[in-house]
């Protein structure tokens, strides 16, 4: 029997002191479908819906999540998710995308054959996509919230801390909610499908990162992928971000970690060292897996994860995938155990695809088409 039939087939309920009053069919009547938090809670509690809805307010707009959300603001709008749009644009003395000949003769047919009209194929970007649908359901329950805590309260009321700050976070998420870059985003609640896979997605694993927690929380950080792929670029950026929140970062590759222990263990110097890499909050360790390291590197990368583990976090990249780390540091055993206890806590993210430096334009830097014809000639500075 579903939950809809029973609602349909309950008997309709008797006030309260009247005969034949049943506090269980009471309380199953005022449970609404579809599911509201404040008249459910209200029901169960006795308390005004009015109280109720201030409670909830506080509780969602002075969340820890809800200071998370608007703090890293101005770094996820500014990589926030996109969709790219073409649509058919006509472009007068310039060309914005590819041209549409037979579009292009009809619209200048019928503008008297003016040659500098070109119907193009311009690209546009598009912020209507789930991962933003999300963010803003997240700013306006933050908002709505926070209207609800404070609204009826009195100025002598709003003195309290908590209160101050619930209504600071709503005045914030409302701000947010009327960026450009979130104007187009549909005010519509997401599907559960779209929140779940939102949750899931890298992107919301990278947004986690920035904001430290895993600094706070003694969590370790994997990143692997082939060269190119932004490894390197988003360890360092969430340690930028990490400095920001108040913590301390070292940051070295792989050959600068062995190249100061060899280089201080001749000179008897290895607890000096290894005090340095044990001391930051945040340690992170690039380039894993360039090339075979020397040997004792396995020892000496062993002892650093063993004692930083579950009091201090850290970061590595790789550029090999985790069953070659044996042959890298040319110890099998002490391979086995870095990625035992670092994998224990750790977040591992996998990063595909073409190399970013790869990526450049036709006319770009690293471009590999050779000039032709009066091109070439005048790359070589004759005359055409």
């Amino acid at each position: 029997m579903t939950i809809t039939r029973l609602v349909e087939d309950a008997p309709p309920t008797v006030a309260y002191g009247e005969p034949g009053y049943d506090s269980f069919d009471d309380l199953w009547g005022r449970l609404i479908r579809p599911f509201d938090v404040i008249r459910t809670v209200s029901a169960v509690t006795g308390l005004s819906n009015h109280v109720v809805a201030q409670l909830v307010g506080i509780a969602i707009a002075g969340s820890p999540e809800a200071t998370r959300v608007l703090d890293t603001f101005p770094q996820t709008v500014r990589s926030l998710a996109s969709s790219m749009t073409t649509q058919n644009e006509r472009c007068k003395g310039e060309l914005r995308g590819p041209v549409l000949w037979s579009e292009t003769m009809s619209a200048r047919a019928s503008s008297f054959g003016d040659e500098d009209l070109y119907v193009c194929v311009t690209p546009s970007r598009a912020y209507d996509v789930d991962e933003n649908k999300v963010l803003i359901q997240a700013l306006l329950a933050i908002r709505n919230s926070a209207k609800d805590a404070t609204e009826k309260l009195s100025a002598r009321e709003l003195d309290d801390p908590l209160l101050r700050s619930v209504k600071r976070n709503g005045h914030d998420a409302g701000r947010f909610c009327e960026h450009p870059s979130l104007q187009n985003v549909s005010r519509d609640r997401p599907s559960a499908r779209a929140i779940k896979r939102t949750r899931a997605g890298k992107k919301s694993k990278i947004y986690d990162l920035a904001t430290g927690r895993f600094v706070r929380e003694c969590r370790d950080v994997l990143l692997v992928g082939p060269p190119g792929t932004g490894k390197s670029h988003l360890a360092q950026a969430v340690g930028a971000m990490v400095i920001r929140g108040g913590h301390t970062v070292y940051y070295r590759s792989i050959f600068d970690v062995v190249r100061d222990f060899l280089h201080d263990e001749a000179l008897d110097g290895q607890e000096r060292v290894m005090a340095k890499y044990l001391k930051p909050d945040l340690l992170i360790i690039d380039d894993m897996g360039m090339k075979q390291l020397p040997k004792r590197s396995g020892e000496y990368l062993f002892e650093i994860i063993l004692r930083r583990y579950e009091t201090r976090s850290t970061i590595m990249t790789s550029n090999r995938p985790l069953e070659d780390w044996g042959k890298l540091l040319g110890d099998v055993p002490s391979a086995t155990a870095i990625l035992d206890r670092f994998l224990h806590r750790a977040e591992m993210l996998t990063f595909t695809g073409r190399s970013y430096r790869l990526r450049t334009g036709e006319n770009g830097p690293l471009s590999t088409k050779a000039p032709t014809g009066s091109t070439a000639d005048n790359k070589g500075g004759k005359e055409p």
